[in-house]
């Protein structure tokens, strides 16, 4: 075989493998994100139906739902105690 085969082979592979990461990369980042987000909605929601009854409710709106999902519950400690300071 003769280098220039090696080498064209060789940086079809690298090609192929950057091509994989641009591509894959991103899809995977969406994924966890929704996930996230999915679970943010699931923990406000069950804290408004765990504290409903006494007056405290976390609104659900983009923020909230991006807060909770990525710091879970460290991130509704956070909101409810904004949500206590600012009422």
């Amino acid at each position: 075989m003769e280098w220039t085969t090696v080498l064209i082979i060789l940086g079809a592979i690298i090609g192929l493998y950057f091509i994989k990461m641009v591509v894959f990369k991103p899809i995977k980042l969406i994924f966890k994100l929704f996930i996230w987000f999915v679970i943010g909605v699931f923990l406000i929601m069950l804290v408004n139906f765990v504290l409903g009854s006494f007056g405290i409710h976390i609104p659900l709106n983009p923020l909230t739902i991006f807060i909770a999902g990525i710091l879970q519950i460290p991130g509704i400690i956070l909101i409810l105690l904004m949500n206590i300071m600012l009422a």
